[in-house]
């Protein structure tokens, strides 16, 4: 796994090194389950400590939930 390492945020500061505005969708629970039936968590708390706002927009279906988030300059 590439948790933990540092990898994501690297990531996430180059892009911002190169875009004034980044959107995503995240999953924002976890009660979901991976392939393997091992609890998919949520990456909300990763994204909101590297300054992603959550917005009002949010996807409900039956096969995902999810919010809009943004970060912005």
């Amino acid at each position: 796994s590439n948790q933990n390492k540092g990898c994501g945020k690297m990531l996430i500061d180059s892009l911002k090194q190169n875009s004034k505005k980044l959107c995503g969708w995240v999953i924002d629970h976890n009660n979901d389950l991976k392939q393997d039936g091992s609890t998919y968590y949520t990456p909300m708390q990763f994204y909101l400590k590297n300054s992603f706002i959550v917005m009002d927009e949010k996807i409900e279906t039956d096969i995902i939930s999810a919010v809009k988030i943004k970060f912005e300059l």
